[in-house]
């Protein structure tokens, strides 16, 4: 059963520069995700309430996600308890860095004896390898552009796999939510749907606000420290775009009335 005390029962088995805020990141992260769990469950009842056409079941456990998401939406506000913007990109952000030639890194790695001695592309780590908004993408029905499906798919490759699975028959199960509310009559169940697509927005909303802070503004400060600022290299900046366009397609979803 989880409960709110696994602050005081976590901690990092190595350490990296930037000390506690290095520990505090790598907590928050890893409670991000416990609080998610607590939406796995309903998770599949929705899914066995749309499989029966159990409105009253889909809406409980719909509501129960949409608090879900609040809280870890709130979760991710408590970075800012113990982790500055600076000392985040500065200390902790280049170990999270790939080798795949964007945001000005080397285009590949190369590995004696490996892959022929080619470069290999190894993305950056970040949150877009934790299943969590995927899962909720798959659930509601969210609908993306074919090139940023191709990029979200890629991103699954890199979570893990039990996790990317369950994002996959989320999005393969032959009766979806999306279909079920669309067809459906019920005003109470369409705005439970659109409550829920509004949380998810709200958190996608707050995501972008904490990658503005802890890489876009300290990136931008650093540039103009150095004086290498090329107005034609979006930097950070292309990452917040992108976002905005994923936060804009979950805000477009709608029902048909």
């Amino acid at each position: 059963m989880l409960n709110d005390n696994y602050f005081s029962n976590i901690k990092t088995i190595c350490y990296l520069p930037g000390g506690e805020s290095f520990n505090w990141f790598c907590i928050v992260t890893c409670s991000i995700e416990l609080k998610f769990c607590k939406a796995l469950e309903p998770i599949l009842s929705i899914l066995s309430g749309v499989e029966l056409g159990d409105t009253e079941k889909i809406i409980t456990n719909l509501n129960v996600v949409t608090e879900c998401l609040k809280d870890v939406k709130s979760e991710i506000g408590k970075l800012h308890e113990k982790l500055t913007g600076e000392v985040f990109f500065k200390l902790i952000s280049p170990y999270l860095s790939g080798w795949d030639g964007e945001l000005g890194t080397p285009p590949g790695l190369i590995f004696d004896g490996i892959e022929n001695n080619h470069p290999l592309k190894l993305p950056s780590g970040n949150a877009g390898q934790s299943a969590i908004i995927q899962i909720m993408d798959a659930l509601l029905g969210i609908e993306h552009s074919e090139e940023k499906t191709t990029y979200l798919k890629f991103v699954r490759s890199f979570i893990i796999p039990k996790h990317c699975q369950f994002i996959e028959d989320i999005r393969n199960i032959h009766k979806p939510l999306k279909n079920l509310i669309d067809n459906s009559t019920d005003e109470e169940l369409k705005k439970t749907y659109r409550n829920c697509v509004d949380a998810l927005t709200s958190f996608r909303s707050y995501h972008i606000q904490v990658v503005t802070k802890y890489m876009v503004i300290p990136d931008r400060k650093m540039k103009r420290e150095s004086g290498n600022v090329d107005i034609n290299d979006p930097g950070t900046s292309g990452v917040i775009t992108f976002l905005k366009e994923l936060r804009q397609d979950t805000k477009n979803t709608t029902t048909n009335s």
